[in-house]
Parts: C-alpha cells; sequence; structure tokens
C-alpha cells in the first residue's frame, strides 16, 4: 500500500463488473416481477381467495400452468 502511494499508482477497481452485475440482477429481478404479474391476473391468486396454504399453492400452480400454455399459443 505504501509503495503504492509513493509511486502514485492506485489499485483499479472494476466497475464494468459490478455494472454487469446490476444489469443482470435488474433483468432478474424484471423476470420475477412480470411473473408474479402474470400469475396476479387470476384473481384467487391475487387476492389469496384459498386460506390453507396446500390449496393455494395448488392455485398458483395450476395458474402458472395455464399462464404458460397461454403464452406459447400466441
Amino acid at each position: 500500500m505504501d509503495d503504492e502511494v509513493a509511486s502514485g499508482v492506485r489499485a483499479a477497481s472494476a466497475p464494468a463488473r459490478v455494472a454487469v452485475d446490476r444489469r443482470s440482477a435488474r433483468g432478474q429481478r424484471h423476470a420475477v416481477e412480470f411473473g408474479i404479474n402474470q400469475l396476479e391476473q387470476f384473481r384467487a391468486v391475487a387476492t389469496r381467495y384459498d386460506k390453507l396454504a396446500v390449496r393455494y399453492l395448488a392455485t398458483v400452480q395450476i395458474a402458472a400452468i395455464v399462464s404458460g400454455y397461454e403464452a406459447e399459443t400466441f
């Protein structure tokens, strides 16, 4: 560290890697939010109509299957 200060050379940081990680995280976050919004098109999922966790999970799974099927047909 003292040699770097004496010679005026600073350690290189990696801002490019951080920017890529942010873009990657942003894309992943967008995919998750898009998926949740697709599921919330189903009223039972959005309002959590089923009170039992097992039934709610089944509702979410059925909604995911139907929304995936609809996405492939277009």
